[in-house]
């Protein structure tokens, strides 16, 4: 019984991880939309005793004659930095990708570690739920 609620759960997390992935595979063909104004701040946050950067930014955009407001560096979160210098020299693209089904969801970049991870994620899971069944 242990192993079929722990395969029912797994299944469920690799469900939800393929959704994931299915969703950044659609939004790399989002109309692009190019920026109106971006202003980008960089910030320090503590990881145990690692010390990374993030990149925060606040932009508009005109997509279909409405002016949008975001937040969305990347789609699904991103890795952090590992120095200052590395967030600084982080390309800003000209353009969000714009959800054509809600203008007002958008993003600048896809983090690939978090779109193979996904991936990565879901065929583990399914296989790790076929063996919890089979024992």
């Amino acid at each position: 019984v242990m192993f079929v609620a722990l395969a029912a759960f797994s299944g469920f997390v690799s469900s939800v991880s393929l959704a994931l992935f299915l969703i950044m595979l659609w939004a790399r063909r989002w109309p692009k939309a190019i920026m109106e104004e971006a202003d980008l701040s960089f910030s320090e946050v503590t990881m145990g005793r690692r010390k990374l950067w993030l990149i925060k930014v606040e932009y508009s955009y005109l997509y279909e004659g409405q002016k949008h407001y975001a937040r969305s560096f990347f789609l699904f979160g991103g890795r952090p930095f590992r120095s200052e210098e590395d967030a600084r020299e982080t390309e800003i693209p000209k353009y969000a990708y714009v959800c054509p089904v809600n203008p007002r969801i958008s993003y600048l970049r896809q983090d690939k570690r978090t779109f193979w991870t996904f991936l990565g994620a879901s065929f583990c899971g399914y296989i790790a739920a076929i063996f919890m069944l089979l024992a």
